[in-house]
């Protein structure tokens, strides 16, 4: 497993598809069933979206929000196996997790607390 943020967007695959099939399963099973749904710019997260649309309805829209985009951790993490780069994610949300907003992954390459605190679409 690799760390996939906002700079690596691949498809999803296989495993991707069947579990976006059973969440459109499971979210046509709501009353009322969802009329819109919302994703984040990239490639994987859109195909989520269309492919629980489509189990539930075809007509619904989906709808590409900014303010959904995955944290940037830089090249350090990105692309990484999990394991790699899995102290260096700690230590970013620890440090803006103690007030350090301005702290930036190793590198400074990633964003910035304040970068993903931008307020919402």
């Amino acid at each position: 497993r690799k760390v996939q943020g906002a700079r690596v967007d691949p498809p999803i695959n296989e495993n991707g598809v069947q579990q976006a099939i059973n969440l459109g399963k499971a979210l046509c099973r709501l009353d009322p069933a969802p009329r819109r749904f919302f994703s984040s710019s990239l490639q994987r997260a859109q195909m989520t979206a269309q492919i629980a649309a489509d189990e539930i309805n075809a007509n619904i829209k989906i709808e590409r929000l900014q303010s959904l985009s995955e944290v940037d951790f830089g090249p350090a993490a990105e692309g990484q196996p999990i394991a790699l780069a899995k102290a260096g994610m700690q230590a970013t949300y620890a440090a803006w997790a103690t007030g350090r907003i301005d702290y930036r992954p190793r590198g400074g390459q990633g964003e910035s607390g304040r970068d993903v605190s931008r307020p919402l679409d």
